[in-house]
């Protein structure tokens, strides 16, 4: 199933942000990731040619687990992390290392599920993702 996310379009690095999630299967355990666009440029590294990796989001403290309702909806609030992980290519190897998000970098937002139905006779899986995108705001260091 395809849901909706959405978020108020600026992620500030460090800080806890809220998105919700609509229209998924009632009770299902979501998974949360956020990852910049992978593109021809390193994913606007400048660093060169590579590829960003998906860094998993985790319930803020105080915060429910990430989960829909009866009604399919969830509000999923997570601390947004300062880097994602980044693989470039070099000639001896790949070499992976964490590389900071930029202030105005664009982001994109995952959530995704599976859900089981046992229904008669057997049982049912459902797939359910969420996508929505933003924009970083990553203050300067002090």
């Amino acid at each position: 199933m395809k849901g909706e996310l959405h978020t108020d379009g600026v992620l500030t690095v460090g800080q806890q942000e809220t998105a919700i999630v609509k229209a998924l299967p009632p009770r299902m355990k979501l998974r949360v990731e956020i990852a910049p666009p992978d593109d021809l440029d390193g994913c606007g590294t400048g660093v060169g040619i590579g590829s960003c990796f998906r860094t998993p989001l985790y319930p803020a403290a105080g915060s429910p687990a990430f989960r829909t309702s009866s009604t399919g909806r969830a509000v999923v609030t997570f601390v947004m992390p300062r880097t994602y992980p980044f693989s470039g290519t070099t000639l001896p190897g790949v070499e992976v290392h964490e590389l900071p998000f930029r202030n105005g970098q664009k982001v994109w937002l995952q959530a995704r599920g599976l859900k089981n139905y046992r229904l008669a006779g057997g049982k049912t899986r459902v797939r359910g993702m969420a996508s929505g995108s933003g924009v970083v705001d990553a203050p300067p260091a002090p």
